[in-house]
C-alpha cells in the first residue's frame, strides 16, 4: 500500500535545525528522521526509503512528511481524540523528542486555521 502524506506548515526553525542535525549525525535525511520519531511514538514499523539527493532548504519552514498508512491513521486518531490538528500533534511529538518546547500560542493559531 502507498505512502500517506502529512503537511506541516510553519515548522519552528528550532525543530527543523534539530532534525537536520540529528539526521546528519545518523547519516539519515530530514524526512526519515522526522517520520522515524513519529513511528517510534506510535509503535509503527518504519524503514526509511532511499535518501533523496535534494538538499534541504534551511529557510523553508514547511515540510511534507511521507509515511506508512498505519502511522498516518494513528496520528489522525490521536489528534482527533485531543482535538488538535494532525500537524500540531506531529509538532508536539517532534518537539518533545528533540527537547524543544512548542509555545501554546503557535498551536492555538494553527488550530484556528485548521478548524472546520
Amino acid at each position: 500500500m502507498g505512502e500517506r502524506q502529512l503537511y506541516v506548515r510553519d515548522l519552528p526553525r528550532e525543530i527543523k535545525q534539530a532534525l537536520m542535525a540529528a539526521a546528519e549525525a545518523e547519516g539519515s535525511n530530514f524526512q526519515a528522521m522526522a517520520v522515524g520519531i513519529l513511528a517510534r511514538e506510535f509503535k509503527v514499523p518504519y524503514t526509511p526509503g532511499r535518501a533523496r539527493a535534494n538538499p534541504v532548504d534551511e529557510d523553508k519552514l514547511n515540510m511534507n512528511l511521507r509515511m506508512p498508512p498505519e502511522l498516518h491513521k494513528r496520528i489522525r486518531v490521536r489528534a482527533a481524540e485531543q482535538g488538535i490538528a494532525q500537524a500540531d500533534l506531529a509538532l508536539l511529538i517532534l518537539g518533545r523528542e528533540l527537547g524543544i518546547e512548542i509555545e501554546p500560542d503557535r498551536l492555538n493559531r494553527r488550530k484556528g486555521r485548521n478548524a472546520a
